[in-house]
This record gives structure tokens, C-alpha cells and sequence, in this order.
């Protein structure tokens, strides 16, 4: 199984707006435009909402985007969003991650977004670089403004299942949510067919405070055109780095007579008063 590296950090995107470059009506309704960033690496990928038919799209929207000592790119896609087909890119960009890592914050960016060396698109962003925190420090920082806050990036992986409480056959795979009502942030590859199924998925996500998180673990395994659930958990996130730390790794599911997943997570806190 492969080993993630330490994270070098965490970049904060606030996506403002973009003026698209129109095309003529006999070429189809304005564009359903939607950003995506991600670092040359492909990991990671974070995105925006789809706005319609504009032009004009704003979004007023905060992503964060992990990132590893051996990324060196960070991209940004402008897409536009279709329903029965593959979405179209309307065009991209890409930032040195070393300039962004030593000036920390670059804000009220105009960039230029291009497609086959052609302009596309202005997109305004406001790019701002934390670091992960590789020393324990005997001072103190200060609370952070908005609240005391304990920001970090999560490590996570999804090894095996076993005793899974299944009534017929499937191919089960396991999704990650935060909290009761989220998305899912993260969804195994489907595994074998077998109540002992191993998938060994490694992901991360940012988490803005370690002590307010919780996560859904949630196995599901396909049923004609739907999916089953085989079982769940719901784990507030101190708890499972804290169990994690003192060897439990094994998690019973609830909503099933029998089933237990292995989890193993990781814990890097980002040092956000760096730029603050």
C-alpha cells in the first residue's frame, strides 16, 4: 500500500467572479460555468457550483486545496456544466506554487484564462498559502480572529471491511461525508464481492476545526439502479484520531447486525495565522 506524504500545506481559493468571452447565439445559450482546482498532481480536485447561463458568472466562493512537497503547479479550470453529456472546458490557468508559498497571499488576482492560446475568460480569485505545522513550538499563538479554531488537514484510509451484513451479491465500496447532511468528500473504489472486502483508499481533506468535525462512514453496496446501505457510522473526528493513537483502528457500523470497518488517519495542523 502506498505511503501519502506529509503535506506541505493548505491553499485557500476565494473564487469571485468571471467575465467569459460571449459567443453568438447560433452557437448555443451562454455557458452553465463552474471552477475547478486542483494541483498538477490531480489531487484533490475541489469545486465550485454550477451558475446558469451567465456570462457573467459570480460565485463568492471559498475552496481549499492540499498540497505536497512534490506538487509544483496549481490549476484552474473554467468549465461549463451539461447535463446528458461530458462537461466542456471553456479554458485554464496555472500558478508556480513556489511564488504563491513565498508570498503567502496574492489577492484581487485578474487572471487569464486561455484554451489553445486563445483568451476565454477573466476570473478574479484571491489565493492565500498556509502551512502545515513541522515543529511544535513553545509559544503559544494567538486565537485565531473569527474564533479559536483548531485548522488541519486530515490523512485518512480506508483499509478493509469485515463481516459486512449483506443480503445478496455486490461489489461494496465505502463513502466519506462530514457531518449528517454533506456530501460525500470521498468514495472508495468498488471492492470484491465478499463480506471481507479491501480497498486500501487513501484521500485528505482540510478540516477548519479539528474539535467541531465529525465523520460519516457509510458502506453501501449497488442493487438494480440504486444503492444499498450496508452500514453507517457517524464519528466525531477527535475521537477517531484520538482512538487511532492508542491502536483502535477497527469501527463496529450501526444500522446492520454485524459489520466493522479499519480506518487509520493522520493529523497535520496548518499554521492560518501565518498570513493573518
Amino acid at each position: 500500500m502506498q505511503v501519502q506524504a506529509e503535506p506541505a500545506g493548505v491553499i485557500r481559493v476565494g473564487v469571485q467572479s468571471a467575465r467569459i468571452r460571449p459567443w453568438c447565439r447560433l452557437l448555443g445559450s451562454p455557458p452553465d460555468p463552474f471552477v475547478v482546482v486542483q494541483t498538477n498532481h490531480g489531487q484533490n480536485m475541489v469545486q465550485t457550483a454550477h451558475k446558469s447561463h451567465s456570462f457573467e458568472p459570480t460565485w463568492m466562493e471559498t475552496l481549499y486545496v492540499v498540497v505536497y512537497p512534490q506538487d509544483s503547479l496549481l490549476e484552474v479550470h473554467l468549465y461549463s456544466a451539461h447535463e446528458h453529456r461530458d462537461d466542456t472546458i471553456l479554458g485554464m490557468t496555472h500558478f508556480p506554487l513556489f511564488k504563491l508559498m513565498q508570498s503567502k497571499e496574492l489577492t484581487g488576482l485578474v487572471v487569464d484564462i486561455t484554451k489553445s492560446g486563445k483568451h476565454k475568460a477573466d476570473l478574479l480569485l484571491d489565493l492565500t498559502f498556509y502551512p502545515a505545522n513541522t515543529e511544535v513550538s513553545p509559544v503559544q499563538p494567538k486565537p485565531l480572529p473569527f474564533r479559536d479554531l483548531e485548522p488541519g488537514v486530515v490523512t485518512m484510509t480506508i483499509h478493509e471491511a469485515a463481516d459486512l451484513d449483506v443480503t445478496h451479491h455486490g461489489t461494496p465500496s465505502v463513502q466519506i461525508g462530514l457531518g449528517l447532511e454533506g456530501p460525500p468528500i470521498h468514495i472508495t473504489a468498488p471492492g470484491e464481492d465478499s463480506v471481507n472486502p479491501v480497498w486500501d483508499s487513501i484521500f485528505d481533506f482540510f478540516c477548519l476545526d479539528k474539535g467541531s468535525a465529525s465523520v460519516m462512514v457509510k458502506v453501501v453496496i449497488p442493487h438494480w439502479s440504486a444503492e444499498e446501505t450496508v452500514g453507517h457510522m457517524l464519528l466525531p473526528l477527535e475521537d477517531l484520531l484520538e482512538s487511532y493513537r492508542t491502536g483502535v483502528d477497527w469501527w463496529p457500523l450501526g444500522g446492520c447486525n454485524s459489520g466493522k470497518v479499519r480506518i487509520s488517519v493522520r493529523w497535520t495542523s496548518v499554521d492560518m495565522h501565518a498570513s493573518l
